[in-house]
């Protein structure tokens, strides 16, 4: 395997980078799952560690993070995980996008609401906010770049595209994606370790249900 793409943060953390989404994924559960990292960041095509200085070096962390990237014999983050199905309503108050999306595209809103729920995404990476899923697997033919002016408050639950990616919003934030629906299921329980439902791995699928 050719060497690593390896890039210092600082003295205590470092990021490899050009991987694939599935080897982030992989690459990442089994740095987590392995130990002796303070931390381990799955990013899109990326995987930052770091680090206690005063136990390792960065050299010696370099080495071990090739050394666990050739254990990684199957990338387990190709297979499916667990699907998670969630209600949506699309348009109107829930979706205030939905129309200028579908003329900016050239087709009806019903077609834009069809291309969405018709596929099952995955999730690829939590950021920018706690629990925002970057969701993959958007048809390319419902991509529109990120708004011109951001909203300051998107509601919770709210359903947008921007770029390759959906995503769905768990708590009221600012946000610059087009909001095309809102999902009514739940999408926070605060009442257990792991607040959020959606996580990295896991399939999501829209299903649409009347406003």
């Amino acid at each position: 395997m050719s060497k690593l793409n390896v890039v210092a943060l600082s003295e205590r953390a470092l990021t490899v980078g050009s991987l694939s989404l599935d080897a982030a994924r992989s690459y990442a559960d089994h740095l987590r799952e392995s130990g002796g990292w303070q931390d381990v960041v799955q990013g899109l095509d990326s995987v930052t560690v770091s680090f206690d200085p005063m136990q390792i070096t960065p050299n010696e962390a370099r080495a071990r993070l090739e050394g666990q990237l050739q254990t990684v014999a199957v990338l387990r983050g190709s297979m499916p995980g667990e699907l998670i199905e969630l209600y949506a309503e699309y348009g109107g108050e829930a979706g205030p996008d939905l129309e200028p999306v579908a003329a900016r595209l050239g087709m009806s809103a019903e077609d834009v609401v069809q291309r969405h729920t018709s596929v099952s995404y995955s999730v690829a990476v939590i950021g920018f906010t706690p629990g925002f899923a970057y969701l993959s697997g958007l048809d390319e033919k419902l991509r529109v770049p990120r708004l011109s002016e951001p909203r300051l408050r998107v509601p919770p639950g709210s359903i947008a595209i921007a770029g390759a990616f959906t995503g769905v919003y768990p708590m009221s934030s600012p946000g610059g994606w087009s909001i095309i629906g809102r999902t009514t299921s739940k999408l926070v329980d605060p009442f257990t370790d792991d607040p959020f439902v959606l996580s990295v791995g896991q399939q999501v699928r829209f299903i649409s249900s009347p406003c």
